[in-house]
């Protein structure tokens, strides 16, 4: 085996997103590594994250695949030729274009593949060509991937249910630098951001992070910020994502109009930690997500957490306590008004304990020796 691997990646896009906020983390947490070196080719665009990577040393390309059927051709041929003249050990692709896409012109090259799986909902996963491509993948995985990454338990069961290999198969979560996520909790105080957003001291905030699509189920959470404001109305519900001013229809049809101050809209944010920072409640309301990223770093800033019962949800969170089905606001909404009721001692216990789960279970140290390894045995 060589002293240093080569890993060519393959994805739609670095822009913002799970598998894209991932796959930036591992490359920088393993850029200093003598072992292996990645590089990275976007099917689409090179996104915000991709840029940061070039910043840091890390070869990024972009090939601009469009569905134009010429242009389509095009970007292949120049896709194919830079994987043949690659010296890259592994081709290890992300999604499902990428996977059958990238997986077959690394195949026809005798390439070693890998594929990573990012969502638990294949008929919800995305258009119809998409829902077409999870299929032939499910056909092909018997002979283009030489493994097979998934993100979630609930991953790992609803493709193998549909026909993917199971012997390729490896989960792998995702993981999460708690020394960052500390640092960036600290880069402002409590009281600067309460004052930026006019925040009163006495009042409780409920935070939502999620970009406005219906997968994510924003009226749920409204419709549960109503019932909770009938009943306390010295608590902020904060929706943060990408946007999410859009959603300002949704809250004067289905919150009460004198508790419209209440609701903060407030986007997309560089660094959602401010927000965790003076948040008392995270609320994961989803009507289906794989392994939820947010809510892990919800949990590591030390949050009290609820969730939908979707994904890795449950697995993630530990304790069913804090699990509602989806859809049901006036649960999710009874849940809240528990919460924050608790006693001070009780909160910072639940807290500590969060932060600990995720320490012990979904360090980034730990999920990139495991990346390490995989990677290895492909190669042997």
């Amino acid at each position: 085996m060589k002293s240093k691997l080569i890993i060519l990646h393959i994805i739609p896009s670095l822009a913002i997103g799970g598998a894209e906020n991932f796959l930036t983390k591992l490359i920088n947490y393993q850029k200093n590594s003598k072992s292996i070196e990645h590089k990275v080719i976007c099917l689409n665009t090179v996104g915000s994250l991709g840029h940061q990577l070039k910043k840091n040393n890390i070869n990024v390309e972009c090939i601009n695949l469009s569905k134009n059927f010429l242009s389509f051709c095009k970007s292949t041929l120049i896709l194919n030729k830079k994987v043949r003249d690659s010296k890259a050990d592994i081709v290890h692709t992300w999604m499902y274009h990428s996977d059958l896409i990238g997986g077959l012109i690394a195949k026809l090259h005798s390439k070693k593949v890998i594929w990573s799986i990012r969502t638990s909902s294949t008929r919800k996963a995305g258009s119809y060509l998409t829902n077409i491509l999870v299929f032939i993948n499910a056909v092909v995985s018997w002979f283009i991937p030489d493994k097979i990454i998934c993100v979630s338990y609930s991953a790992v069961k609803i493709h193998v249910s549909i026909g993917y290999n199971k012997k390729k198969i490896n989960y792998i979560p995702n993981g999460y630098d708690l020394n960052a996520i500390s640092k960036l909790l600290k880069s402002k105080t409590k009281s600067r951001t309460k004052d930026l957003l006019k925040i009163k001291n006495n009042f409780m905030v409920v935070t939502s992070i999620a970009r406005l699509n219906p997968q994510k189920d924003h009226r749920t959470f409204l419709k549960s910020a109503n019932e909770v404001l009938k009943v306390k109305n010295n608590v902020y519900f904060i929706c943060i994502g990408k946007d999410i001013p859009n959603l300002k229809k949704e809250v004067i049809t289905l919150v009460n109009k004198k508790y419209h101050k209440n609701i903060l809209l407030l986007g997309e944010k560089d660094n959602v930690y401010e927000i965790l920072n003076i948040s008392d409640i995270f609320c994961l309301h989803s009507i289906y997500e794989a392994f939820p990223n947010v809510l892990v770093e919800a949990m590591a800033s030390k949050k009290i957490c609820i969730s939908t019962d979707v994904g890795d949800a449950r697995e993630i969170l530990g304790d069913n306590n804090f699990i509602v089905k989806t859809k049901e606001y006036l649960k999710l909404a009874k849940k809240i008004l528990s919460i924050l009721e608790y006693k001070k001692t009780v909160k910072e216990r639940i807290e500590n304990k969060n932060r600990l789960k995720i320490k012990n279970k979904f360090a980034l140290s730990d999920i990139s020796k495991k990346y390490l390894k995989i990677y290895k045995q492909v190669v042997r």
